[in-house]
Formats: structure tokens, sequence, C-alpha cells
């Protein structure tokens, strides 16, 4: 009840909406659950600042790959974050949220994430790259939204990591190609409208349908 009192009387002295969600019975439970696996669950920013990166897991990044990946809300991940921890909050820590739930989108984006750093320090460096390669600044999210998607057209459970990881460069192609297509088509494109879009989805999701029904249909003939 103080959450909401303060949340709704917010307008002289601004609080971050993830500071007032921090005391919920949800993200208390989170990281004790967390801990139970060796993990620092971070309700607030940085709250566990002086443990190793590798064992933190920021409350509102793991919100940000629950909507990509489980909710299909790539472009809101990237476009409009705090949305986690306000009108999707129930949505995104509901009943059925669970650490592996959380964990599992994160270390994909982590793999997509590398792509992206490799491609930036290449930019930086003034090294070749390959053009087609460049939506990744933008993209991310809706990378690990195209995994989400792999896993459900070739019946793999997308909290079974592994497996949904080995989809991650199958994705980074297949978007890649969505976006070339649309370059050819919009002389007008930029990656971030495109990826602000919620039209996106729907062609990168036909995209992956369309991919997965021929494989299945050449490794029949």
């Amino acid at each position: 009840i103080s959450s909401r009192i303060a949340e709704s009387t917010n307008s002289q002295t601004p609080i971050n909406t993830r500071d007032l969600r921090s005391n919920d019975d949800v993200q208390k439970k989170l990281e004790e659950s967390f801990h139970d696996l060796g993990l620092y669950y971070e309700r607030k920013a940085k709250q566990h600042g002086d443990q190793p990166m590798s064992k933190r897991v920021d409350a509102l990044s793991a919100g940000q790959s629950f909507l990509a990946y489980f909710m299909g809300k790539p472009e809101v991940a990237k476009k409009n974050r705090s949305r986690v921890f306000s009108d999707l909050y129930d949505e995104v820590f509901g009943d059925t949220v669970t650490p592996i739930k959380l964990l599992v989108p994160l270390k994909i984006l982590a793999e997509i994430e590398k792509v992206k750093r490799d491609i930036q320090k290449k930019i930086r460096c003034k090294e070749k790259i390959d053009p087609r390669m460049l939506f990744i600044v933008d993209g991310v999210y809706h990378v690990l939204f195209a995994v989400s998607l792999y896993c459900e057209n070739n019946a793999v459970s997308p909290t079974e990591c592994e497996k949904a990881t080995r989809y991650v460069r199958d994705a980074l192609g297949l978007v890649a190609d969505v976006v070339q297509q649309e370059i050819n088509e919009d002389k007008a494109f930029t990656f971030n409208r495109f990826f602000k879009d919620a039209k996106t989805n729907i062609k990168i999701a036909e995209a992956v349908k369309t991919q997965c029904a021929k494989r299945v249909a050449e490794d029949k003939g």
C-alpha cells in the first residue's frame, strides 16, 4: 500500500518506479531464489555492486529480455523499458515467473551482445565489417525474439538454454535478411524506426515460419 501511495504522489519528488517495486514480495522471493543458485538478484540498480558482474542479475535487464523472449515485445524492450516496472509489471513478474525464465533470455542475449560488441569495436577501429550486420546495434532484442520463434517452430522448449542458444546464428542471419529487404523497399529506412515498429515483429515471425517450413520440406524431400 505504501508503495502505491508513493507512486501516486510521485510528482514533486520523482522516484524510480523500479525502486518502488523493489520491496514487493515477488522481488524479494526472486532475490532469495537466485541466492540459492549462487547469484545476486538486484532488485535495485547496482544493489550488489561489490559482487562480480558474472554473478549479478539486474532486474531491469532481466525484465527487458523477458519482454522480448517470452512476451514477443522486442520493440518495447528496446524503446520503452520503463514499462517493465509499470503497466507490464504483473505480466513480467507474474505468478509463473522463475529464476530460469529470467536467466535463459539473459544468457541468450549475452551471446547476441558479443556480436554487437565485436561490430562496434571494428567500427571504432575502422576495420572491415559486413554491412548487413550493422542492424545489430539497434536490433539485439529482435534477434532474441527471433530465437524464441525458432524454438516455437521447432518444438524446442524456450527454457532449454543450450538448445535455444544454437539458434542465435540463424536468428542473426534471418533478421539481417529481413532488414535488407526492408532497406531495398524503403528509401527512407532507418534502423531506429524499423526496430521501434511493432509491425517488424510480424515480418520476423513470418520469415522464421517460412524458413522453418522450408527446412522441414527439404528434410522430407
